[in-house]
């Protein structure tokens, strides 16, 4: 109403016939604008007194299980096609997991009224917990619903309580105590350099390019050896590159629902590369790559991130056209026809 209010006082104050016309424009345009504003928040109010006000804590009888409006829409605009079953690995791999029933369990809580059961009994714990969090389902769901998001704000919910699994509960406290979810120390990880010439930054250096090893190139055996001769490669083709005292991204802990750790060592790592200036990281690990790539913006790291295979791609098609030159210069040289 304060910009009809302003449009009606603007108005009076200039009496010529052009300002008139416009002042009635205005006013006509202000007061249509102002109806729309008080029927969405009319609209808002009455659904969340229906979704949340009306009955003892709707969705989950617990605060961080109210969902957000698009969570709501989405549960009725399931075709229940089926699709995200299909590609689902841990339902073929006979897990209690069926994404279109995690969906479909949202939609049968908000529609059931105040006297529908918590959402937590609807959808059991082994079927939040068989999810693998790859995220094929909402690539299958024709109507884009964020499957993969709901499974995993329903862990977050399962954690704020300590009810999770006990694997995960030893992998977040690995995580936060030693930075890494393989059980190993964190003065254990650079062991895998062993031999090696590795080009550690010093304090403060300014990093060209950041070679990220991840937890899985530390401490896995096969990651081990892609970052030996990742390494071996950067070194024989005199890129100027570094690595860091590395510690987790915190992938596995927002994957498991513990938004709280994720933050806190994306924070630390995200302090941590601005004291190196370091604007591109490479790496071979794919969940790193996602996180730096796709959700450290959020949180204000932004940088240039490539894929180890992204790097290669040009280096191998030199190669070629290099060998494909010479094999051509031997074949001149013997008097045969080149094309």
């Amino acid at each position: 109403m304060i910009l009809f209010i302003g449009t009606c006082l603007v108005a009076a104050e200039h009496q010529t016939p052009l300002h008139f016309f416009y002042g009635d424009f205005y006013i006509i345009a202000s007061l249509v604008i102002d109806l729309g504003g008080v029927a969405l928040i009319v609209g808002l109010s009455m659904f969340l007194y229906r979704r949340v006000a009306r009955s003892d804590g709707r969705i989950l009888r617990a605060w961080w299980v109210v969902a957000l409006w698009h969570d709501l829409l989405q549960a009725d605009t399931c075709t229940t096609c089926g699709r995200c079953n299909e590609v689902c690995p841990a339902m073929s791999a006979g897990k209690p997991l069926q994404p279109r029933e995690v969906v479909l369990g949202i939609r049968a809580a908000m529609d059931g009224g105040a006297n529908s059961p918590p959402l937590s009994a609807t959808i059991d714990d082994d079927v939040v917990w068989s999810c693998t969090t790859c995220g094929a389902c909402n690539e299958a769901c024709p109507v884009g619903i964020d499957v993969f998001g709901k499974i995993v704000e329903m862990r977050r919910g399962r954690v704020e309580l300590g009810n999770l699994p006990a694997i995960a509960q030893r992998l977040l406290e690995l995580s936060a105590a030693e930075f890494n979810p393989f059980d190993r120390p964190h003065n254990d990880r650079l062991l895998w350099s062993t031999g090696l010439d590795l080009p550690i930054a010093r304090e403060g250096e300014t990093i060209p390019l950041l070679y990220w090893v991840g937890c899985a190139g530390s401490f896995d055996p096969d990651g081990q050896s892609v970052a030996r001769h990742m390494i071996r490669i950067l070194m024989h083709l005199g890129i100027d590159f570094r690595v860091l005292g590395e510690r987790c991204t915190g992938d596995p802990a927002r994957r498991m629902g513990e938004e709280g750790l994720f933050r806190e060592l994306a924070a630390e790592n995200i302090a941590q590369f601005g004291e190196h200036s370091v604007e591109r990281i490479l790496t071979h690990c794919p969940h790193c790559f996602n996180t730096f790539a796709n959700e450290y913006p959020e949180l204000g790291g932004h940088y240039q991130v490539e894929q180890h295979g992204m790097l290669r791609r040009p280096l191998m098609e030199g190669l070629y056209h290099w060998e494909l030159g010479v094999a051509r210069s031997c074949l001149a040289s013997v008097g045969l026809p080149v094309r």
